[in-house]
């Protein structure tokens, strides 16, 4: 992972992972609304 991203550590990395797996799960269990914007409705 370190070669991938310069100047960054492994485990900086994967703390930030864990973060974003967070996120995504609280949104997952809505707890986050989504709001519905128009412009990414189907228009069909």
């Amino acid at each position: 992972m370190e070669k991938a991203l310069p100047g960054k550590y492994a485990d900086d990395i994967k703390d930030h992972c864990n973060v974003l797996i967070e996120d995504i799960n609280i949104i997952v269990s809505g707890y986050v609304t989504l709001y519905n914007y128009p412009e990414m409705q189907n228009k069909n």
